[in-house]
């Protein structure tokens, strides 16, 4: 079986920021046609497409709300697994790789417990170490990793961070650091 990745992330250009620019960085070195992007659906999106070739699906991914105790939050979730469970089947997804471990690994995680979709979690550090000062972010970002095949962190501060907080061990961290593009110099 050929293996068919759904990268889902808010951050992706033209938002500005380094995961974002990490992301394109990434994932347009990589074959298109093993990947499809899901990224947030912002302004001046459709005229970027414009000018690649990467496989993007562009739909609202923000929230004012990412826990599941709050009705908002909630309906976020709902709305964002419904849809992606089907960009599952229509095109076929075999992994998930998320941009963030909150909300993009929440979402995830749940479509893992319904679909069986495996995902890996990128961590930037300030997630979890800002997800650790509440209790039901702490909880969810230790299913997230409980259940992630793959944490790669973009340093090994993060992945220190993580260990710390008792979110994964070891043997499911990996660090992978942001490149850089020197063709341009």
């Amino acid at each position: 079986m050929n293996k068919k990745v759904l990268v889902l992330t808010e951050n992706f250009p033209p938002v500005s920021g380094g995961s974002g620019r990490w992301f394109w960085e990434l994932y347009s070195r990589l074959p298109e046609e093993q990947y499809l992007i899901l990224a947030d659906d912002i302004e001046g999106a459709a005229e970027f497409d414009k000018t690649h070739e990467l496989n993007i699906i562009r739909m609202p991914l923000k929230s004012s709300q990412w826990g599941l105790k709050s009705i908002r939050g909630l309906k976020f979730y709902w709305r964002v697994f419904w849809q992606i469970k089907n960009i599952i089947k229509h095109h076929r997804i075999t992994h998930i790789h998320c941009g963030r471990v909150i909300h993009e690994g929440v979402t995830a995680w749940l479509l893992k417990l319904i679909t069986g979709t495996p995902y890996l979690c990128y961590v930037h550090g300030e997630d979890v170490e800002t997800a650790a000062t509440s209790g039901e972010h702490n909880l969810m970002v230790k299913q997230v990793c409980k259940h992630a095949d793959t944490l790669l962190c973009n340093s090994h501060n993060s992945a220190n961070i993580v260990k710390r907080l008792n979110y994964a061990s070891d043997d499911k961290i990996h660090v992978l650091h942001p490149g850089v593009d020197a063709s341009g110099v």
